[in-house]
Parts: structure tokens; C-alpha cells; sequence
């Protein structure tokens, strides 16, 4: 089993829509796969679920272990694909973590190892313990970011972070997103990426407005655009992960 966390400090960088056309890849593979929506504003449960979940959770409830992590996983609509969707209770997580000194996503990640080959973690755009909990707990990072030096330097923090709490570095890997190649600011921003994220990009995916439409179609890219250049250069970026990465 490997885990994955798709994680940026900074929001409207394609967290989510890498998180959901990575998972959806995952399964097409027919990897058993999961993808656990960890931030509470609920974009990739949204792109999944038709209806708003009836009986959704309380994070208080899995962190104080009253309620099995099984307990939480969804059937989605595609084979081998299965969802922990987000609930609102979650902005409360950080709180919750404060009370228990163990890294809990640890012991969570070890339940599900029997079950899935590949675990995808949607993570909040923020700084907080339970993204730093998440950070040590995944075997690998795959951090989006825009052709910017804002986003740049969101990377950046993100190591220099990860270095302050002893956390390897090598698993953090960048994905260059929303790439308009027509703009010479994103040319120069991708011919220099190596040196100014600290190593080559394992993905670049171009701007395509069929992104966009995955909230019409609530689905990912590959089940209603699958050769816009955006849904090949998600298809490249996940066999760039099982590659490099996994």
C-alpha cells in the first residue's frame, strides 16, 4: 500500500482536481483505491457523491476512536474506486489531534493497508497539525502549484516546513498546474522550475477549461473528456507517479 497526500498551503492551485483525476486513474488501473477527502470544504466528495451524504460523520467521533475509519468509506460510481468524504466537522480536526500525542493517521493508514494498494489524501490549503500529521504519515507528496513565483514560494515554505520537523524532503514532488503556454511568464517560470522548487516537476498540466467542467459533470476528466490535453497529461502525470514515485 502506498499513501499519498495532495497538499499545498495555498488554495486554487488544482489540489482537488489532481486529487480526483489521480484517484480515478488509480482505479482504472484496477488498484483498489481510496480517496479520503480531508478538507472540510468537500470539493472532491462533492465531484463523487450525487447527494449530500446522509449519514455523514463527526471527526470527534474517529478521533476519540467511537467510531471504526471503515465505518466512513463510500462506494463511488467507478470500480475499484471508494471515498471518505469530508464533513464540515473537520474544521475542528486540528483540536481534536492536540488531545492525542500519537500521529493518528498512522495507525488509520494501517487498517486500510489490507483493503487498498493506493490511498489518496485530499488535504486543507493550510498549515496546521493535521496537515503536519498527514505530511509524516504519507509515503509521498504530490504538491500542485501554479507557473508563479507566489505558488513557488508556497512550495518552498512547504520544504523549508518539512525540514523544521525532520520530515525527508524527497517525498515532496511538484506538479506545475493551470499552464498557459502561450504566456512567456510561464514558459520562463517552467524552463526554471528545477532550480526554483529544488527538483524537476513530475507533472505538467496545461490550463483546459474541460477542468472547469468537471463541476457540471461531477466526474473526472477521463469519463467525459479523456482526449482533451488536460485528461492525457493526467493520465501522464499518474504513470510519471507509478514510475517515480510508487
Amino acid at each position: 500500500m502506498r499513501t499519498i497526500a495532495i497538499c499545498n498551503l495555498k488554495g486554487g492551485v488544482g489540489k482537488t482536481a489532481t486529487a480526483v483525476n489521480l484517484a480515478w486513474h488509480a482505479s482504472q488501473r484496477g488498484h483498489n483505491t481510496l480517496l479520503w477527502d480531508i478538507d472540510a470544504q468537500g470539493a472532491s466528495t462533492w465531484y463523487f457523491t450525487k447527494d449530500d451524504p446522509a449519514d455523514s460523520f463527526k471527526a470527534a467521533r474517529l478521533v476519540r476512536q467511537k467510531m471504526s475509519l471503515g465505518s466512513l468509506i463510500r462506494k463511488t460510481p467507478y470500480k475499484h474506486l471508494d471515498l471518505i468524504p469530508s464533513d464540515l466537522s473537520l474544521h475542528k480536526m486540528d483540536i481534536l489531534l492536540n488531545e492525542n500525542k500519537d500521529n493518528l493517521f498512522k495507525e488509520w493508514f494501517s487498517q486500510l493497508g489490507e483493503d487498498y494498494r493506493t490511498i489518496i489524501i485530499d488535504c486543507p490549503p493550510t498549515l496546521s497539525r493535521l496537515t503536519l500529521n498527514i505530511l509524516e504519515a504519507c509515503d509521498r507528496i504530490i504538491a500542485p502549484a501554479l507557473p508563479t513565483p507566489l505558488s513557488y514560494m508556497t512550495i518552498q515554505q512547504m520544504r523549508q516546513v518539512m525540514e523544521e520537523h525532520d520530515l525527508p524532503t524527497k517525498k515532496l514532488y511538484p506538479v506545475l498546474t493551470m499552464i498557459d503556454r502561450r504566456k512567456k511568464v510561464h514558459q520562463e517560470f517552467m524552463a526554471n522550475a528545477k532550480k526554483s522548487l529544488g527538483r524537476k516537476p513530475i507533472g505538467f498540466i496545461p490550463y483546459a477549461s474541460d477542468v472547469e467542467k468537471m463541476g457540471e459533470h461531477r466526474a473526472p476528466l477521463g469519463t467525459f473528456a479523456p482526449r482533451c490535453p488536460a485528461a492525457l497529461a493526467y493520465q501522464l502525470l499518474w504513470e510519471n507517479v507509478c514510475k517515480k514515485v510508487l
